[in-house]
């Protein structure tokens, strides 16, 4: 039998980054990070959720920091004059999706 229903096919990982993800200093040690969402072919999904991956270039990477659909966080505490290279990955129900290129 057939329905008339609206058919909806299920939610996987996003297949592509968040885009246009941009740093902004605020002082010696802090950071802006802000961004967008995945191109909406590349969703797969309800982005619920983003991940930042940060580290300094010379230093083990930092635990990643994970928040709710924002497209805006502040990165505190970080080493003063220091570079930091700073990731984002977007995710759905089912898992986050590729980081961003990197940006220092």
């Amino acid at each position: 039998s057939s329905s008339n229903g609206v058919g909806y096919t299920l939610q996987d990982r996003p297949d592509g980054p968040p885009q246009g993800v941009a740093g902004e200093p605020i002082d010696s040690t802090s950071i802006t990070i802000s961004w967008a969402p995945p191109n909406k072919i590349n969703q797969c999904g309800v982005i619920t959720k983003y991940k930042i991956l940060y580290k300094s270039l010379y230093a083990p990477a930092e635990p990643p920091i994970d928040v709710s659909s924002i497209s805006q966080y502040l990165l505190r505490n970080l080493t003063k004059y220091t570079a930091y290279s700073i990731q984002i990955q977007a995710g759905t129900m089912k898992g986050f999706g590729p980081p961003s290129d990197p940006i220092v």
